[in-house]
């Protein structure tokens, strides 16, 4: 059974014009591995998330034993003149409407909700039947819960 593994990285090159490929225009960002490996290179479309990260940001991928998936980036650093970096990211929550607010807070139980019942039936489907007993450790177990949860996340 395949497991998941989370990867911390640095953007070492943006994504770039698109290019035209067998798949349509694809745009890549190259990744630095924060633990030393290979640097990965991610493919998307353009209007992926991909297309938003820059150079030097810190990022966190998931390796599923196939491929890499962007699952959340750090906010950027300021530049030399103490401002951020123009992006296209949305504005902090200190800015942000009471109705924004309240969107991103039912968004936030939506998703939570969604990822108990992940873990909730991971959870089922590895225990023991006559045991009751989990046949993995807690840890896999969760693990496994998030796998499937960012696996749906490409549902919505």
């Amino acid at each position: 059974m395949a497991t998941a593994t989370l990867i911390s990285g640095k953007v070492k090159y943006a994504a770039g014009h698109p290019k035209q490929t067998q798949y349509g225009e694809r745009i890549n960002v190259v990744i630095s591995r924060l633990d030393g490996g290979e640097d990965i290179k991610l493919w998307g479309n353009p209007g992926d998330a991909i297309a938003h990260l820059r150079k030097g940001e810190d990022v966190s991928l998931l390796h599923d034993g196939k491929g890499y998936k962007l699952v959340a980036t750090a906010p950027t650093q300021p530049n030399g003149n103490g401002k951020a970096p123009p992006s296209a990211k949305p504005s902090t929550p200190e800015t942000w409407s009471e109705d924004h607010r309240a969107m991103v807070f039912d968004e936030l139980k939506r998703r939570a909700g969604v990822l108990t019942c992940c873990h909730e039936e991971m959870r089922k489907r590895f225990l023991h039947p006559q045991t009751g007993e989990l046949m993995v450790s807690e840890e896999t177990l969760q693990k496994y819960a998030v796998s499937l949860f960012l696996d749906l996340k490409e549902l919505w």
